[in-house]
């Protein structure tokens, strides 16, 4: 009887290898779902992103719709860009009556989170510029072909001049580090695009730039996309190189290249 007992006793119990065994298993199945999970998370930041980005450019829509003359906001007031500084770095974005002194606040619904990507949070601090631990209110950027006193040697361009809603591109994510595509990162939230040569933003002329830290391929934040809103109000994900093709409008591009066959 006594033999029985301690046979049972054992059987319950797990040997150092059975456990050490369950423990490498358990951390195999960890090993193989954490990049599943941080693809997840990422894509959802992606989704929020996105949608953030819409509400903004349909907020630019009714904006236009209310104005006297049907136009978008100037592009240094569809947000209040001051150019204030912050610790000797312009850093608009950083100062919450940046966006409460909009053209677009009312717009909508006066929600601040609206107005920024988490996925920028987790990226400003890698600019050694920036102060450490400063606040993060507005993280897009609005085309400055939109500013009252027009860019790029260019007058103001009216929302009635689009020629391809569709693919003429009104806000978008600037990036706030150095990458191979701009010579300025985000200070003011107006997006000052390159001058239009017919080259990409690697190889031709540079100036500010689109963000890269979404979908970084192996976690290159210099060689991601960013998210960008479209005049016919849907938004895309965009490579930084092709930021002229994207926010230099149909119109520009052919005052500057008389000979560009229409598309």
């Amino acid at each position: 009887m006594k033999r029985l007992l301690v046979d049972r006793a054992t059987r319950r119990g797990f040997t150092l290898v059975e456990l050490l065994v369950v423990i490498g298993v358990i951390a195999v199945l960890m090993a193989m779902l954490l990049p599943s999970v941080t693809s997840m998370r990422e894509r959802a930041i992606m989704v929020r992103c996105k949608q953030n980005l819409g509400s903004i450019m349909q907020a630019a829509i009714q904006y236009a719709a209310q104005s006297p003359d049907r136009d978008y906001p100037d592009s240094w007031r569809w947000v209040y860009s001051r150019s204030l500084s912050y610790g000797g770095v312009w850093m608009d974005w950083a100062y919450y009556e940046t966006v409460t002194n909009g053209f677009l606040w009312p717009f909508l619904a006066r929600e601040p989170r609206v107005f920024y990507c988490e996925k920028f949070l987790k990226t400003y601090p890698l600019n050694p510029n920036f102060p450490p631990g400063a606040p993060c209110y507005v993280s897009y950027v609005m085309n400055e072909y939109y500013r009252a006193g027009g860019w790029n040697s260019q007058p103001r361009m009216r929302r009635q001049q689009i020629m391809f809603p569709a693919r003429e591109a009104i806000f978008g994510e600037e990036t706030p580090i150095a990458t191979p595509y701009n010579s300025s990162v985000i200070n003011n939230l107006c997006l000052g695009v390159p001058v239009y040569d017919g080259k990409d933003a690697k190889t031709g002329t540079k100036r500010d730039g689109l963000a890269a830290f979404h979908d970084a391929p192996g976690g290159n934040l210099r060689e991601g996309y960013a998210n960008v809103a479209f005049a016919d109000g849907h938004v895309e994900r965009v490579h930084p190189r092709d930021i002229k093709e994207y926010f230099t409008p149909e119109i520009v591009k052919r005052r500057l290249f008389p000979d560009r066959i229409p598309q």
